[in-house]
């Protein structure tokens, strides 16, 4: 069930002062616990809110972590891009970009969270068409787009936990959901190496097709409410993939089973670039810089 930001802050408020109240008073921690664990269940809409910005910016920090220094170590052995640094320089623009856009799209799920539709109505009634007010301040998504509905709260759901927030409609100048894909894969497919090919398709895989797979006799509300919840449930399984990963490739190249430093990573990075060679294409050997 989804209540207001006020009859939300006033139960959490309560029950944070009870718990707050009961420590002072140096009451078993058991007495403590239990009213501040239920008081964090009343910030319903504050939490379902930063998981669709926190969705926002998956892609940007996934390219960071892929397109910045220090570089894979199996980037070494498998074909780095031609010039990394001007990948880098284009694709992290290109991933702070969807992120705004994407987070555009969530204008009415800010204004439901801070109850301010009336107000921002009223103040700018006289200055835009009631068209632009009725996309900037409620829900005008289409049924099919994810995470979309009226009410911006979490709720139970069959597999996971439902995300549902008023959006912004798709149109020409409001992107779908499909911009978080492209920003998050696209960029490895179109710049990255054979690793980043292969890594993202493991993400993939391993994320919203496996998500998918779980969900598919849910029908189409568990499908468009539950899945992300549920794939952001996997990245953390995703996440520590990645790391060992990362340490297998450093054990395997440098005999150093742990997660690699700088000068370990970069080093294997740029080893083809000594060799002269990069993509099967022959250019001038890159020297790296010597540290002062």
């Amino acid at each position: 069930m989804c209540f207001s930001l006020a009859q939300s802050a006033i139960f959490a408020g309560v029950g944070v002062l009870t718990a707050a109240w009961l420590y002072t008073c140096g009451r078993p921690r058991k007495y403590v616990v239990l009213p501040a664990f239920l008081a964090l269940m009343e910030v319903n809409q504050l939490l379902t809110l930063l998981g669709l910005v926190h969705i926002a910016f998956q892609p940007l920090v996934i390219n960071y972590f892929l397109f910045t220094r220090p570089y894979p170590v199996a980037l070494g052995k498998l074909t780095p891009p031609l010039t990394y640094p001007a990948v880098t320089m284009i694709v992290m623009p290109f991933s702070q970009a969807a992120a705004v856009l994407l987070l555009i799209k969530l204008i009415p799920a800010f204004v439901a969270l801070l109850g301010a539709q009336q107000l921002l109505q009223a103040a700018l009634a006289p200055h835009l068409p009631a068209r632009v007010l009725s996309v900037l301040l409620t829900n005008t998504c289409a049924d099919f787009e994810m995470m979309c509905g009226a009410k911006l709260c979490s709720a139970a759901g069959k597999y996971h936990l439902a995300w549902i927030a008023p959006q912004m409609g798709t149109g020409y100048y409001v992107p779908s959901i499909f911009l978080h894909f492209f920003a998050m894969f696209g960029p490895s497919i179109l710049f990255g190496s054979t690793y980043h090919r292969l890594l993202m398709v493991l993400v993939l895989v391993t994320g919203p097709l496996m998500s998918e797979y779980l969900v598919w006799g849910g029908g189409q509300a568990v499908r468009l409410l539950e899945w992300p919840s549920i794939w952001c449930l996997f990245s953390v399984a995703q996440m520590l993939g990645v790391l060992v990963i990362e340490l297998v490739s450093n054990g395997i190249v440098n005999k150093r089973w742990v997660l690699p430093g700088a000068d370990a990573a970069e080093q294997a990075a740029d080893e083809p670039y000594q060799n002269g060679h990069a993509n099967g294409s022959h250019h001038a050997a890159y020297e790296p810089k010597k540290k002062q």
